[in-house]
């Protein structure tokens, strides 16, 4: 900066000058040196003719140099005068620019604090974001890994609810198996003549034979007519039948033990539980009972011909 306010403000010629007047002073005082006679012996030197070569001419011709350089020092006087006012018409503008400059460097040193200071803040912000997508990504996989420990232990509980389901299964077929051969060993008692009043187990669930339940119709096959009833009705649980409000015991209590016989329908997927439990609450309430299997895959249909067996009824 110091450089280019020297270079704006003093011309080049200027300097060379003033150099030019530093070395002719030296000149000037070296010459001042040599010379022992003083001011009046250059005025005789002037006046009176000298043969050259003798000291006196080299006196005189030292003399006339020195005249010619202080006549030449002298304008280069007036020159650095000239060249003075100059440079202090111009140091004004020179010092304004200066000011200028210096303001300028201010104002870019300001600008280049603030931006120091976003770009700190932009750092900061992007290494807080960097943090939280990391902890945030660090939830997720927590959250992952609790899922997949989730999903295990659901797929460990259903493949232990299907081993024990199949279990079951088993069971519960050796149990209709055993049942099963059990009935075939009750004893059948000869045939009776009281009227037989007909219900159907379904599932777990025992359902009078009569209009309430079912609605009928008469079909003829090879001659003979069939009669076909459709259930319309759920019956009650095997469970809800041991109550004396229950309608299974109402039913009961519109029969005769003297005059009517009980015989169960029992199909395929019917509850040997729910058939003991009506059998049960029949024979308390004194009734011969009996079974019929029934084949017809239509689960919500019955099918009976006329001039069949009177089923047995059993001890």
């Amino acid at each position: 900066m110091r450089q280019d306010f020297f270079s704006s403000t003093i011309p080049k010629e200027a300097l060379c000058l003033f150099m030019s007047f530093i070395i002719m002073l030296t000149l000037l005082s070296q010459l001042a040196k040599n010379d022992g006679h003083g001011a009046n012996k250059a005025v005789e030197a002037t006046q009176m003719p000298v043969p050259v070569g003798t000291i006196e001419g080299k006196i005189r011709q030292s003399e006339h140099d020195k005249a010619a350089i202080t006549a030449e020092i002298e304008k280069i006087k007036i020159i650095l005068l000239e060249m003075e006012k100059k440079t202090q018409e111009n140091r004004p503008a020179a010092t304004q620019q200066s000011i200028d400059l210096a303001q300028a460097i201010k104002v870019a040193e300001d600008k280049r604090t603030a931006l120091m200071a976003k770009l700190a803040a932009a750092k900061g912000e992007f290494a807080d974001a960097q943090h939280t997508a990391r902890e945030k990504k660090q939830e997720e996989l927590k959250q992952q890994e609790a899922l997949k420990a989730r999903i295990h232990q659901l797929n460990q509980s259903l493949e232990q609810n299907e081993r024990q389901i199949a279990q079951l299964q088993r069971e519960f077929e050796s149990s209709e198996k055993t049942v099963m051969a059990a009935q075939r060993g009750i004893p059948i008692a000869k045939g009776t003549r009281k009227e037989a009043r007909f219900f159907e187990i379904v599932a777990d669930r025992i359902v009078p034979i009569d209009e309430q339940h079912y609605t009928g119709a008469t079909y003829k096959y090879d001659g003979k007519p069939i009669i076909v009833l459709t259930r319309k009705s759920s019956g009650e649980h095997m469970h809800e039948i041991g109550r004396e409000s229950s309608d299974y015991k109402k039913v009961l209590a519109s029969f005769n033990p003297e005059k009517h016989y009980l015989v169960f329908i029992l199909r395929n997927g019917s509850s040997f539980p729910a058939f003991r439990a009506a059998r049960d609450n029949a024979l308390k309430a004194h009734f011969q009972v009996g079974w019929e299997p029934f084949m017809l895959n239509d689960q919500n249909k019955l099918a009976f011909g006329e001039g069949g067996r009177i089923p047995n009824v059993v001890e």
